[in-house]
């Protein structure tokens, strides 16, 4: 894991930080993730798709098989990372010394960033290509993150295909699906599913510079019908000092995130959490919904600050402090106790990279 690298003001509304020992957790425990194409095999129909459907469906799964086996290829090739991408509107090159990442501004200055950022940035059309120097866990990493992040959108696009023409669906369904294919198709994007990604990758940032749960996409179909922004997964207890594992205990935090506080849109959200949670046969049992909420209004100004020069570290690099904390707060309260939340907020503080 590349160490601290990222140095931040505290947090004025969080905990106050405090020395503590590092937490213990057996390695063995967590496995780094490995690209399958098995993660992306769509499910098989008992309806039948029309002609035109089919076609595109068939040119979306042989590009995922496609990006896989580029991936597989480059795997063995991670020199061919080292030349900067042709036709990238906004590629910065990495260097590494030690244990930190860093890429070199328009000012000529150095500036770190952390493995999460460098692993999430690619969702905001950031490319990166590396210094020799850089190792090669870090390059086979970025590829990795490339490959799934390219192969996902496919698989996305597929599931759309396949639910728009799904009989057993009921036609508002139905048109959900048909708007966000037409969104997807036309590269069209609203503010609320920006600031939704921008809160999905600082968790996930979390997850790859603290190790202290897995962040999971959700797909199309967990999205609509599940009510599912993305996955929390694996998260840890603390006990004194060491991070343990209960059998018994809730590992997985399905997260729904609205900007819209009015309180009948709350009241709305709530509902559906509710709705689904009781039909919910199929998703683990050991599942707990969240409802993170956060005013638009303090995300639109720092977003749009970022989107202006789109530097490296994405737009929760331009986000207020307190705001993380909040955020936070909202997705582990139903998992961990307050002691706990203090606890997590307090290392990550202490390695400065939050």
């Amino acid at each position: 894991m590349i160490g601290e690298i990222e140095t931040r003001p505290f947090q004025p509304d969080a905990p106050e930080t405090g020395e503590r020992t590092e937490v213990h957790k057996d390695e063995t425990a967590e496995k780094p993730e490995v690209l399958a194409l098995t993660d992306f095999a769509l499910p098989k129909l008992d309806f039948d798709l029309t002609p035109e459907t089919q076609t595109k469906m068939e040119a979306l799964a042989a590009k995922i098989k496609t990006d896989f086996e580029k991936t597989e290829f480059q795997g063995e090739h991670l020199e061919n990372l080292e030349t900067k991408p042709e036709n990238a509107a906004n590629s910065w090159k990495i260097e590494q010394s030690g244990n930190q990442l860093f890429y070199v501004d328009e000012q000529g200055k150095r500036q770190e960033l952390t493995l999460g950022d460098l692993l999430t940035d690619g969702e905001w059309g950031l490319k990166y290509y590396f210094d020799k120097r850089v190792s090669k866990e870090v390059k086979s990493a970025y590829l990795q993150a490339e490959a799934k992040r390219e192969m996902q959108q496919a698989y996305n696009q597929a599931l759309l295909l396949q639910e728009t023409e799904n009989p057993k669906l009921d036609k508002l369904t139905r048109e959900t699906y048909q708007r966000i294919l037409n969104d997807l198709e036309t590269g069209q994007e609203h503010f609320g599913l920006q600031i939704e990604r921008a809160v999905k990758n600082f968790f996930k940032k979390i997850s790859i510079n603290h190790d202290f749960f897995k962040v999971y996409d959700a797909d199309v179909k967990q999205d609509v019908q599940d009510k599912i922004d993305f996955i929390i997964a694996n998260v840890h207890h603390l006990q004194g000092l060491e991070v343990q594992e209960d059998p018994s205990a809730k590992k997985q935090i399905d997260v729904q995130f609205t900007t819209n506080l009015a309180p009948e849109n709350i009241w709305k959200k709530s509902t559906q959490l509710q709705k689904v949670k009781a039909r919910s046969g199929d998703l683990p049992a050991n599942a707990i919904k969240a409802l993170v909420k956060m005013d638009g209004r303090d995300f639109r100004f720092f977003h749009n600050r970022w989107q202006a020069k789109k530097t490296p570290g994405g737009p929760d690099r331009a986000w207020r402090p307190g705001t993380k904390w909040t955020l936070f707060q909202q997705a582990m309260r139903k998992f961990l106790s307050s002691e706990e939340i203090d606890a997590y907020w307090t290392m990550m503080n202490n390695k400065n990279r939050v």
